[in-house]
């Protein structure tokens, strides 16, 4: 469930890379994108997500490129 998620991690916000791991409370999930465009889609779509439905805990999102949460570099 989307409550139970932790932290997105991007791996190398210097690098176009389609690894990510996602920490939820219970579990560590290693995925890989077809594409890093497709990452960088799917980051977007889950921190607008995240922001918009999460009202208590929201996830970390580190080694992230800030464009896809509307800012500068987001290093963590």
């Amino acid at each position: 469930m989307l409550e139970q998620l932790r932290q997105v991690n991007g791996i190398d916000p210097n690098r176009d890379s389609a690894e990510f791991d996602l920490l939820f409370e219970n579990a560590f999930d290693q995925w890989v994108a077809s594409t890093a465009s497709e990452k960088c889609t799917f980051f977007q779509i889950l921190h607008h997500t995240c922001q918009r439905y999460l009202t208590d805990r929201k996830p970390e999102f580190i080694n992230c490129q800030s464009k896809i949460m509307g800012g500068e570099w987001a290093f963590v």
